[in-house]
């Protein structure tokens, strides 16, 4: 069984020619990013909108470094809702991208070594995609 070897599962497996072989057929697979914390370091600028929220919504309380863990990843809106109860999560959330809309830019960077492996993967034929739940314009 020349060229076979076996997964953790125990069955026979093609060796990596076979896989070249396949990827020449088809071509190289899409690599899909996400934007948020892959491609961008967006932490702090999603920490400073809630401070501002907090500064504008809550006068005696704080952005905590609690809440920055608890936030990450999750809904801007739900976590705004739990936040601010007694407030219109629909004011919050506009307040909130307000802000993001006028100072992302200045607080976002891009991930170490990111922008090399992009364009490794440009010149070696990779469809690349990115997806978040940022707006279009932001990204």
């Amino acid at each position: 069984m020349a060229g076979k070897k076996e997964n953790r599962m125990g069955k026979k497996v093609k060796g990596s020619k076979a896989l070249r072989k396949k990827v020449k057929e088809i071509g190289n697979p899409a690599i899909i990013f996400s934007f948020d914390g892959t491609i961008m370091d967006t932490e702090p600028a999603i920490f400073a909108s809630y401070r501002h929220i907090f500064a504008k919504f809550s006068k005696n309380r704080r952005f905590t470094a609690e809440e920055e863990n608890k936030v990450i990843g999750q809904s801007s809106l739900r976590m705004l809702k739990e936040f601010f109860p007694k407030e219109d999560p629909d004011e919050l959330l506009k307040e909130f991208r307000l802000y993001q809309s006028f100072h992302l830019n200045d607080l976002i960077q891009p991930m170490p070594g990111v922008e090399d492996f992009l364009k490794w993967l440009r010149k070696h034929d990779y469809p690349i995609g990115i997806i978040s739940s940022l707006s279009l314009i932001h990204i």
